[in-house]
């Protein structure tokens, strides 16, 4: 779980991969489930579960990562995966 900088926004994690961007009044803005999306170079075989979330500073992406260790920044007002990279090593 991890509050927007500007604390309206919440966004939730769960271990079948799937992101969700709520209002602080609980009203659901987007779903997305990340835990089959690959990172470049690589071929998801398995399903993932979020482990970690943190906003940008400016508030517009959130970082998602997964228990398979791959990063996806997400845009948060649609909730459309605009990069995902899994670090070498």
């Amino acid at each position: 779980m991890s509050f927007s900088p500007q604390n309206d926004l919440i966004a939730l994690g769960s271990k079948s991969g799937e992101v969700m961007m709520k209002r602080t009044t609980w009203k659901m803005i987007w779903k997305t489930n990340v835990g089959m999306v690959p990172a470049v170079g690589t071929v998801c075989k398995s399903e993932s579960s979020i482990s970690a979330l943190h906003f940008s500073p400016n508030g517009q992406f959130i970082a998602a990562a997964t228990n398979k260790g791959i990063l996806h920044l997400l845009d948060v007002e649609s909730g459309k995966v605009r990069f995902s990279v899994k670090p070498i090593g």
